[in-house]
């Protein structure tokens, strides 16, 4: 089976962002139903896998009994309706916890439900504001020290807009894909806290660069915004290319693809195959 080129992959998730995850109702629906499909169905392939580890002293004719016992008594359609809802709140959890304004009360939070553009208005860009401020505050306070002393990242940012002629990421810093906001600061910055492959230091360094990437009004950023992020903290521009093009897809792709990802390793081999983190500790 090929594996999806990144191309392909950027393709598929600016798609999904333009007509499924910027609507936060009709993303909750998506979510929702395709959680509880694959928890119903995915209990036929569970529940035989949990008899044979649990039951290592029953033969393979037993286990099969047990199995059609819980098919006739209804226990394995209990199962497979529980996995049907966890699914489902999986779904529509990610969806809610994407868009959902938490701090504003019952109707605020109805409101950046109902409303697709509801961090666009004046009130949206308010909490947007405030939200900014607690993680500044209380986010990867170490990382920042560690990179307040880079500010050649700068001059590599105006040599990269101001002279596009003379550098290689020409193409990349032009397209459209590029300058699309998909990326959810908040949703990314906790999956780096929490991904069991990264240092400590590691987390700090990439939060930081996710912390300065300034968006839009939507809590998402583009893999420009990375990149610049990554070049004014000082990191050489072609780096900060790759980490915004290459991480910043990986980051984009549904919750339950990058939570898979962060566990296999997938996204802290992909920060260090950048090399973003020698780069920052030159």
């Amino acid at each position: 089976m090929r594996t999806p080129t990144i191309e392909e992959l950027s393709g598929f998730t600016s798609a999904y962002t333009r007509n499924i995850g910027s609507k936060p109702l009709v993303e909750a629906g998506v979510l929702g139903t395709g959680g509880a499909f694959v928890g119903y169905h995915g209990m036929n392939v569970v529940v035989p896998v949990l008899l044979k580890a649990l039951m290592v002293g029953k033969s393979e004719a037993q286990r099969n009994q047990i199995l059609e016992d819980y098919k006739t008594d209804g226990t394995l359609q209990y199962v497979k309706n529980l996995g049907a809802g966890l699914g489902l709140a999986a779904g529509v959890g990610y969806a809610v916890q994407k868009h959902m304004d938490w701090g504003s009360g019952r109707k605020g939070a109805w409101e950046s439900m109902k409303d697709p553009k509801y961090w666009s208005t004046s009130r949206g860009k308010f909490r947007l504001n405030e939200m900014k401020e607690t993680r500044k505050r209380n986010d990867l306070k170490a990382g920042i020290e560690k990179t307040k002393g880079y500010s050649s990242g700068r001059t590599k940012l105006g040599m990269l807009e101001d002279q596009p002629e003379k550098t290689a990421a020409l193409n990349a810093w032009q397209d459209p894909l590029f300058n699309s906001e998909r990326i959810p600061v908040s949703y990314s910055l906790n999956l780096i806290n929490a991904d069991p492959f990264l240092t400590l230091g590691e987390k700090e360094i990439t939060g930081r660069v996710l912390e300065g990437a300034e968006g839009g009004d939507s809590g998402l950023v583009s893999g420009r915004d990375v990149a610049r992020s990554a070049i004014q903290a000082g990191i050489g521009g072609g780096i900060g290319i790759l980490l915004g093009k290459a991480v910043g897809a990986l980051l984009s792709l549904p919750s339950p693809v990058t939570r898979r990802l962060s566990v296999a390793g997938a996204i802290a081999g992909a920060l260090t195959n950048t090399g973003l983190f020698s780069e920052i500790r030159k």
